[in-house]
């Protein structure tokens, strides 16, 4: 049997006969372009948002029945090469030919099943009652009775639809009328409205109805006159007199409130809103105190002082909100690669591969990937793999600000750069000024999360753990509670601790070999990077989750980075019995920080951990995932307990016992987790003979 691409698709669905198909496997064993076709229709199918060959212009596949021709294998050999060879080039029409032939290969494979509901409802539709002649006998009747008792039409509109025949002049007429006289009402209408040729009431005649209101001055000289006029004959009559039984108030004489009638409302309803905001007369100063008019009875009113205490339901008030300084321009470019971004706006995490880093954004780049961020004109950073920082608002005195959570970066100042600029740093909840005072200085920085080493943990979380140091140049640091000094490259490798201490000296040691080298990329580590590429979605921990589990080891250990990078560690709980021991490795390493970091996750893990475990492998989890200090290394019990779970059912609890074993004794023994039983026991007799000779993983002094 030939290696075609129909027959290695016939292999890959199971399609062929017993020994065609192991006749077939051993040809494509031997064959390296068979093995790289299989990869790549296998990764095409898996592929999301391929898409598929567009219907007509650029990129436009075959006619669809060319591609069902092929799987039928009826298409001229001579267009099965010329197709073959176009889905070899394109993975587009690779993937539309393989999923056709895998979705053939079900329907034909799994016959379809009528139910007995369906089969008894065709049954009872019966046979038609009219029956239909032949297509051809019905052409050959058309075709011999046409031009038979068929009448022309008298007029040519008779067959032109109702919608498309001209109007009569008489409708037309009357169309025109009702239009105009439609017109002539709306015209009528609007000339006979005074409303809209007057001008409203100006705010100034509006306000001539209201009285004025004496000053105190005015008040003053009319108070003799009024007491003139409330005691000469007749005054009485317009004080209000209390009523009697029989006392009935005249409809007609006006109120004795104010020169009311009796029949307006005591509260009128309020001016509309145009009369209220037309009136442009002041109101009176209530706080202005008024002399009480001579023989008043009632309290004087009161002016206010400065000793009068203010209301207790006054509000305090409001703090100030902090003003931004403004910003410079801070861009990211991911040439080869992902980088992802988010922030409080958009709390999902999304593709960044370049574009402006806003204030507040956080920025990601995944394993194996690396980016650069350029801070205005004067600033760049390289930012390696697997490492996250965030921009902050600036202070007076700092070009920009960021947060390093984690990761590797250097900070470089270019040589065309003129003035010093300095950039504030946040490590750990402390903040830096750094001042780059040379054109040229590049600064390397790292911070991680130190790992447990025993339980019961500390009660108080320790910091990030890392460094910088100053691969050129010279840099000033400064920072609150410690005196501003500068760092150059004599210095070498200062670690965080360091830093936080003000009364050590700024001497360290070696600079990691990763600032001062560039790694390597192999070939398979590149693919792996280009297929890991692919998984990456609209949404980062949705696309990227599944793919822990992933058959391809790299790939699941990248994806399993990613999801601590991310800040979704509890994604990791079930990538401790993966099948691959890198993503192991990775889920043990990351929830060890994670634990250390919080102690109430510890929480959040042992609900996560019901859920793919039973309740004693929990709490032998958990209490491994702390790990064994040095003391722990020293006790035989400890030591026994651990070489013993070597053997253990469950693969979380077998990998983490040989984590610590080989941690602490610096031996393997060759054991793997996954080895087969037989393997294992032989593994674990070496370390049974070596605590026998010791005693425990660290020997006694």
């Amino acid at each position: 049997m030939r290696l075609t691409l129909r027959t290695v698709l016939a292999y890959l669905d199971d399609v062929l006969e017993p020994n065609q198909a192991r006749e077939l496997g051993e040809k494509i064993s031997q064959s390296k372009e068979a093995t790289e076709l299989i990869n790549k229709i296998q990764a095409a199918i898996r592929r999301r948002r391929i898409g598929a060959p567009e219907l007509a212009g650029p990129g436009s596949g075959p006619d669809p029945n060319v591609v069902s021709e092929y799987l039928e294998n009826v298409l001229p050999p001579d267009q099965v090469v010329e197709f073959e060879r176009l889905c070899r080039q394109s993975d587009v029409h690779l993937a539309e030919v393989a999923a056709c032939h895998k979705i053939l290969t079900m329907v034909v494979g799994q016959p379809v099943e009528v139910s007995d509901s369906l089969r008894d409802r065709m049954y009872a539709l019966g046979t038609s009652k009219s029956e239909f002649p032949h297509p051809a006998q019905a052409q050959n009747v058309q075709a011999m009775t046409s031009g038979i008792g068929n009448n022309h039409p008298k007029d040519h509109t008779e067959g032109i639809p109702e919608y498309l025949r001209p109007k009569s002049r008489t409708t037309q007429i009357w169309t025109g009328l009702v239009i105009a006289l439609m017109v002539g009402v709306w015209v009528f209408l609007v000339a006979s409205d005074q409303s809209i040729w007057e001008a409203p009431e100006s705010p100034k005649i509006i306000a001539s109805h209201t009285p004025p209101v004496p000053s105190p001055e005015e008040a003053d000289q009319n108070a003799p006159d009024s007491r003139k006029n409330n005691s000469a004959p007749g005054a009485d009559s317009t004080k209000p007199q209390a009523d009697g039984p029989n006392r009935k108030p005249s409809e007609n004489a006006p109120a004795q409130n104010g020169g009311r009638p009796a029949n307006v409302s005591a509260n009128p309803p309020p001016p509309p809103e145009e009369i209220a905001s037309a009136n442009t007369v002041p109101g009176p100063n209530i706080n202005v105190p008024v002399p009480p008019a001579p023989g008043d009875t009632g309290n004087p009113v009161v002016p206010d002082t400065d000793d009068t205490p203010a209301s207790e339901t006054d509000p305090e008030p409001e703090p100030p909100t902090p003003v931004r300084l403004p910003e410079v321009l801070v861009t990211v470019q991911t040439d080869d690669g992902i980088s992802v971004a988010t922030s409080e706006k958009a709390p999902t995490w999304q593709v960044r591969n370049q574009g402006e880093l806003a204030v507040d954004e956080t920025f990601a780049v995944p394993d194996p990937y690396s980016a650069e961020i350029s801070i205005g004109e004067d600033l760049t950073v390289d930012v390696m793999k697997h490492s996250r920082l965030q921009r902050l608002p600036r202070l007076e005195g700092e070009m920009a600000a960021v947060q390093i959570d984690r990761g590797r970066m250097i900070f470089e100042r270019p040589e065309v750069s003129i003035e010093p600029v300095t950039l504030g740093v946040v490590i750990d909840q402390q903040r830096w000024a750094v001042k780059f005072l040379e054109p040229g200085t590049r600064l390397a920085v790292e911070v991680d999360f130190p790992q447990p080493d025993g339980f019961p943990p500390p009660p108080v979380s320790p910091g990030a753990i890392g460094g910088l140091a100053v691969l050129s140049g010279k840099v000033q640091l400064e920072t609150d509670g410690h005196p501003a000094s500068e760092v150059s490259e004599a210095n070498a490798w200062l670690s965080l601790a360091t830093l936080r201490n003000p009364q050590s000296e700024l001497q360290g040691g070696a600079i990691p070999m990763v600032f001062l080298t560039e790694e390597q990329e192999t070939p398979a580590r590149r693919q792996l990077a280009k297929a890991f590429e692919r998984e990456f979605g609209t949404n980062v921990f949705v696309s990227v989750a599944p793919v822990i589990h992933d058959r391809r080891a790299g790939v699941s250990e990248m994806a399993a980075k990613t999801m601590a990078l991310i800040g979704h560690p509890l994604e990791l709980v079930s990538a401790l019995q993966s099948e691959h021991e890198e993503t192991r490795i990775v889920a043990i390493t990351e929830l060890r920080k994670w634990l250390l970091s919080n102690p109430q996750n510890a929480l959040q893990f042992r609900e996560e951990a019901n859920r793919y475990y039973k309740s004693e492998v929990d709490d032998a989890l958990e209490r491994m995932l702390w790990g064994y200090s040095q003391n722990d290394g020293k006790s035989p019990e400890i030591s026994q307990q651990l070489v013993g779970l070597l053997l253990d059912d469950e693969l979380a609890i077998r990998e983490l016992a040989f984590f610590h074993a080989s941690k602490l004794s610096g031996r393997t023994y060759n054991y793997h987790a996954q080895l087969p039983l037989v393997e294992r026991r032989a593994a674990s007799s070496r370390w049974n003979e070596y605590l026998e000779r010791e005693g425990s993983l660290i020997p006694a002094e």
